[in-house]
C-alpha cells in the first residue's frame, strides 16, 4: 500500500483542477510570454538554406511564472530540437489568472532561428553566404526535395518503426489512509517526446479522483524508448486506458 502524501495530493489536485481552466469557468486571463525567443541556427544546418526555421512548444506555466512542463510539438527540422529545448528554459512568463489569482496556464511558444551569415549579408556586411562544398549542395537538394522527411511533428503509435516500449516506470496507487484502494477506470491522453519522456497528460475520463492522481503520478515516473518514425525522431500522441480492478 502506498503511504499517503498530503503534499503530493495537494499538488496533483491543483494540477488536475487547472487542466480545464482554459476551457471555461470563472474570469480567466491567459498566460503571456514576456520575452521573444530567437537563437542562431545550428551550424550543421546552415547549408540547407531553410526559410523561417522554427520550433513550436506547448508549455504549462506554474502560478509563479516558472515552467511546469514544456514539449516541442513541431519543428522545421529535427536537428533544431536540442538547441530549442535549451532555449525554452530562458522563457519568462506572466502567469495565468483565475478570478484575479495566479493559476496554472498553458501557452504555445515559438522559437525562431536565423543564420548569422545570411543576416549579415542582408544587412550589407560581407559577401553572399554560398555555403561551401559539393556535400553541402547535395544535402540542400535532398532537403529541398522532401522537407517533410526532416520535419518533427506529432504522429500516432501505429506510425512508428517499432511499438512503444517502456524502459522505466513506477506504479502508484494513491488512496486515503485506512481505506482500501479504489476501483475503476481512467482514460488519459499524453505526448511522448523524441527522448521518450511523457508530457502534458490530460484526463479524458475517470471513475475516481484518487485513481486520476495515481495515473498522473505513474506517468510522471514513466519513460519510453526514444520513438522513431522512418528512422527519424518522433513525437507520439497516446490515448491509454488504465483499469484498476
Amino acid at each position: 500500500m502506498q503511504s499517503w502524501n498530503r503534499q503530493l495530493l495537494r499538488f496533483l489536485t491543483v494540477l488536475l483542477l487547472t487542466m480545464e481552466v482554459s476551457a471555461g469557468g470563472g474570469n480567466y486571463t491567459p498566460t503571456k510570454l514576456l520575452n521573444p525567443l530567437e537563437t542562431t541556427l545550428p551550424k550543421e544546418l546552415w547549408p540547407l538554406m531553410m526559410e523561417e526555421p522554427k520550433v513550436i512548444f506547448r508549455v504549462k506555466v506554474q502560478p509563479d511564472g516558472q515552467i511546469l512542463d514544456a514539449v516541442a510539438v513541431e519543428a522545421t527540422h529535427f536537428g533544431l530540437l536540442e538547441k530549442a529545448e535549451k532555449k525554452i528554459l530562458e522563457a519568462r512568463f506572466e502567469p495565468a489568472l483565475l478570478n484575479g489569482q495566479p493559476t496554472i496556464g498553458k501557452i504555445t511558444v515559438t522559437i525562431t532561428f536565423y543564420d548569422p551569415e545570411q543576416r549579415a549579408w542582408k544587412r550589407g556586411f560581407g559577401g553572399f553566404p554560398q555555403g561551401g562544398n559539393p556535400s553541402d549542395a547535395v544535402e540542400r537538394r535532398i532537403f529541398e526535395m522532401n522537407p517533410d522527411q526532416f520535419r518533427y511533428a506529432e504522429c500516432q503509435p501505429n506510425e512508428l518503426d517499432q511499438p512503444l516500449q517502456i524502459v522505466e516506470s513506477k506504479f502508484f496507487l494513491i488512496h486515503p489512509p485506512d481505506e482500501p484502494p479504489r476501483k475503476g477506470k481512467v482514460l488519459v491522453k499524453y505526448l511522448i517526446d523524441h527522448d521518450g519522456h511523457v508530457h502534458m497528460p490530460d484526463i479524458l475520463k475517470s471513475d475516481d479522483e484518487f485513481l486520476t492522481l495515481s495515473v498522473l503520478k505513474t506517468l510522471e515516473e514513466t519513460r519510453f524508448a526514444p520513438p522513431r518514425r522512418n528512422g527519424k525522431p518522433a513525437l507520439v500522441a497516446v490515448r491509454q486506458p488504465f483499469n484498476f480492478d
